[in-house]
This record gives C-alpha cells, sequence and structure tokens, in this order.
C-alpha cells in the first residue's frame, strides 16, 4: 500500500491561488509516484482551483481549517505526511499535528516564523539554508528555485522552448500574466500600452479568475482561467508578469519577461532575476508610467539578442524539475540514515567537486585518471551550467551535507548519460545507490545510459542493483520508463 500526504492550504479572492498551484504540482508529482492524497481547504477553495483544472483529489473544506481537528475530518487515520503552506501557520499548529502525521514538510517563502517540520521547501531565488536556520533549525532545508513546485506540462515544453528561442526570430506574440485573480484595470492598462508598442503582435491576457475584460484592442486574446499556461508561455516570445510563482514558470521555458511587482513580498524575486539578467524589473505596478513600459516593451521587441541573452540566462536558473526533488527528498524522510537528497549544483559547489575528484583512488577508473586542473575544472563548470539544454546536473547530499555528484549529460533528443561521483567520506553508507536510482527519476522520459570500466566492480554492481542493464563489457542502460 502506498504512503498517504495531506495538503493544507488555503485560496480565495484575497490571498489568490499561488498556495494551491504549488501544492498540486507537489500532490501530482507525488501521485506518479503512487501516493494517495488529499487537501485540507477553506470553504470555497474547491469550486476557485476547478476553475483552474480539474481535481484529481479528494477536498476537504473545513468551517476552521486551522486545527488539528479539521485536519482529522479529512483523514481520520492520519498521514504519513502532512504538507502545510500557509503564512498564518507556524510551529504551534505543527507540533499539534504530529501525533496524526508521521512526518511534516512546509512550504514557505517568508522566513518570518518558527516552524516544527522534518523539511522546509522555500524556492524563492537567492535563498540559502541559513535564512531558516533560526525558524526551523532541524528542518531538512529544501531552497532556492531548483525545488520551484510547477505543474510537469513545464518540465516537458522546455527544451522544445528554448531550442526555439536560441534560434532567434522576430517577436510575434506577448504574453501578459500577473497571477490567479489580476487587477482588471491594470490588465486593461498593460493591453493598451502593449498593443501601441507592438501593434503588429499577438496579445494574450490572461485574466484567471478575475472576470474578463471587454472592448479590447483588436489583436487582444483573453485566455481562460484553465488555459494550459506551460504552451501560452512556449508559443510566447516576450511575457509580462509578476514576482509570483510564474516567475519560475517563464524561467523553465525562457521566456524574456518584464516584471512588475503588485505585492511586497515579490521584490525580493524580482530583484534576484533583474540583478541575473534574467529579467527586466518595471518596479511596482501602482508608480509604472505608461511612458517606461511602451519604451521597455519597444526595446526587447526590437533587439533579438537581447532577448535570447535574457532567455539563456532565465533558463539557467530553474529547469521545472522542483516537484521531482521535492518528492524525492519527501520520501527520503522515510529511508534509515542517512537521508540522500538532490539539488543542482552551482558555481558555488565547484570547490568541493574539484577536491573530490582530486581524492587519492577517485579517478582510478576514469578515462582519465589525472585530476583536473583548477583552471580547466571551473571554466568547464561555468560552461555547463550555462547550458540549460545539458541535463540535469545535481548535487548529492546526505542529511545536508553534500556527499558526491550525478549528471545526466543530453546525448540525443531521447538519450541522456550517466556519470555519478560520492565522496570518499561518504562511501559505504548506501547514498550512491539511493543517489543513482533517485536521480533517475528527473530523466524518466529519456533512456540513460551509463560506461562503467569492466575492472570497477562495485560501480558495475551499483547499476545492475539500480536497474541498468548490461549492454556490452563497459556499457549499461536503462530503458525509458524503466526501474528507477
Amino acid at each position: 500500500m502506498g504512503r498517504s500526504a495531506v495538503f493544507r492550504f488555503d485560496a480565495g479572492a484575497a490571498i489568490g491561488v499561488g498556495h494551491a498551484i504549488r501544492c498540486l504540482a507537489l500532490a501530482d508529482e507525488l501521485g506518479v509516484q503512487g501516493w494517495a492524497v488529499r487537501f485540507c481547504t477553506n470553504p470555497g477553495a474547491r469550486a476557485l482551483i476547478e476553475k483552474l483544472r480539474p481535481l484529481r483529489w479528494p477536498v476537504h473544506e473545513a468551517a476552521d481549517p486551522n486545527t488539528p481537528e479539521a485536519l482529522y475530518a479529512c483523514a481520520p487515520d492520519g498521514c504519513d505526511v502532512l504538507v502545510v503552506d500557509h503564512y498564518g501557520l507556524d510551529a504551534a499548529f505543527e507540533r499539534a499535528a504530529r501525533p496524526w502525521a508521521a512526518r511534516i514538510v512546509v512550504i514557505d517563502d517568508l522566513a518570518d516564523r518558527s516552524h516544527a517540520c522534518d523539511a522546509l521547501l522555500d524556492s524563492a531565488f537567492g535563498r540559502t539554508r541559513a535564512d531558516y536556520a533560526r525558524c526551523a533549525p532541524d528542518a531538512l532545508a529544501l531552497v532556492g528555485p531548483g525545488f520551484a513546485l510547477l505543474d510537469a506540462r513545464f518540465a516537458a515544453a522546455r527544451e522544445a522552448a528554448l531550442v526555439r528561442r536560441q534560434a532567434g526570430g522576430a517577436l510575434e506574440a506577448v504574453l501578459i500574466a500577473l497571477g490567479g485573480a489580476p487587477d482588471p484595470a491594470l490588465m486593461r492598462r498593460l493591453a493598451l500600452v502593449v498593443g501601441e508598442a507592438v501593434p503588429e503582435a499577438r496579445i494574450d491576457l490572461v485574466m484567471g479568475t478575475t472576470p474578463p475584460l471587454a472592448d479590447l484592442p483588436a489583436g487582444v486574446r483573453v485566455l481562460a482561467a484553465n488555459a494550459d499556461m506551460a504552451q501560452a508561455m512556449a508559443e510566447a516570445d516576450l511575457g509580462i508578469g509578476a514576482g509570483g510563482g510564474s516567475s519560475w514558470e517563464r524561467c523553465a521555458l525562457g521566456l524574456p519577461a518584464l516584471l512588475i511587482e503588485i505585492a511586497d513580498n515579490q521584490r525580493i524575486v524580482i530583484r534576484g532575476l533583474a540583478e541575473a539578467g534574467a529579467a527586466v524589473a518595471l518596479g511596482e505596478a501602482g508608480e509604472l508610467s505608461e511612458t517606461a513600459l511602451h519604451d521597455a516593451v519597444s526595446a526587447l521587441a526590437g533587439d533579438a539578442q537581447a532577448r535570447r541573452a535574457v532567455s539563456m540566462r532565465a533558463a539557467q536558473i530553474c529547469d521545472g524539475l522542483g516537484a521531482r526533488r521535492a518528492t524525492l527528498a519527501v520520501e527520503a524522510l522515510f529511508d534509515p540514515a542517512p537521508v540522500v537528497t538532490l539539488r543542482p549544483a552551482s558555481r558555488e559547489d565547484g570547490q568541493i567537486m574539484l577536491e573530490w575528484q582530486s581524492a587519492p583512488g577517485v579517478r582510478q577508473f576514469s578515462n582519465n585518471p589525472d585530476p583536473p586542473q583548477p583552471e580547466a575544472h571551473f571554466a568547464w563548470l561555468e560552461r555547463r551550467l550555462a547550458d540549460p539544454l545539458a541535463g540535469p546536473f545535481e548535487i548529492v547530499e546526505a542529511d545536508g551535507v553534500p556527499a558526491g555528484v550525478v549528471r545526466f549529460d543530453r546525448e540525443s533528443e531521447h538519450v541522456s548519460r550517466v556519470s555519478i561521483l560520492v565522496a570518499p567520506e561518504a562511501q559505504g553508507r548506501g547514498v550512491a545507490k539511493r543517489a543513482l536510482r533517485r536521480a533517475g527519476v528527473l530523466v524518466r522520459e529519456r533512456e540513460i545510459r551509463a560506461q562503467v570500466m569492466p575492472e570497477n566492480a562495485a560501480s558495475q554492481r551499483l547499476f545492475a542493483a539500480c536497474g541498468y542493464a548490461r549492454v556490452a563489457a563497459d556499457e549499461f542502460r536503462l530503458p525509458i520508463g524503466g526501474p528507477v
């Protein structure tokens, strides 16, 4: 029998649907892995969510959902994991739920209150474990856009979208989307100004749960609340959006964007993306001038090279696989120690990777047994991280401490080649087997190949134990959909 999860979040006119959307993404991925899922929400949340997408999971709407009694009513027998995504709940609620939930996972992006949970997920740009050292000192920290909880359609659309953007071309479509319940007056204003700046382009306006606007200019298409946003973003050449969860959706598909701050908690995200060259910041919605908007749209519309540069920088930040990484981490909470998780590699990991590669005996069975020279190593790392089409490149962590690296290099449209290295101090603890099995989930739509030297008996046993078939003396393969 599979494990069970209950999600506690709210959705409504005042707070929008952002919490619901990211919980739905994680719930769907847990479902793919065989979990049973339920939602515990405020009254009215079900109807609002159903305007966006069909519901796969039971919803319990509680009159007072911020009590343990509401959770018990939702799932009388308790659950394996309680996922809490609610700015008004903290350690007190989590402690009260502990007798009912075997594990507790919190989704947050404020870092402003204490938590008593087993894992905490915050996908904010620039977020670090240190931000939660006081709030959740005992929790496994899953931080940064690599853990952004996106609908699976974004990862599926990523490769084709990035290939198209790398090819360049004229600006033909602009997507304006400011969240689940945008201000209609602001949306009308944006549509009018963008229409003047790029009269030849199609404008797609996403109104979410806000009623459609009337008397819009010709060339403006209003997308329904349940529109396929992955497809809409993949087809657009420029986005105008806010700094909420859709920031990571645009990054996953490399959509160059102009960002408008419509809430205070979006400021840090917008600033971080702008400083990284992954978007252009337009400032607060209430202070945005039509001239500034017109000029910004015109500038990017007329500069295909600039759009491509913004696109590639954005695509480096988020690959759309956050729900898979989060699910792997949630499942790892039930493993015996150590808890083995994955996170995207970064430039900051360059030194420790160099140290692992230089440790005695580590490269004994490599094609090139000589340790890399620092200059060449860091140059290679820079090139690899700059290529958003190359494939997942993960740091393996054991109990939150870097313990190795696993990398998938794109070999062809449907094939990736895997390599894995476990730090000497982490060997013999089951880290390699758990890491290799879990990493395969990130590329489960692809065939995976591995070269393992015949004399490397330990690695040959590792790949065989993880379901890889030996197809030659030094070659192993895992077919699409194979065991992971």
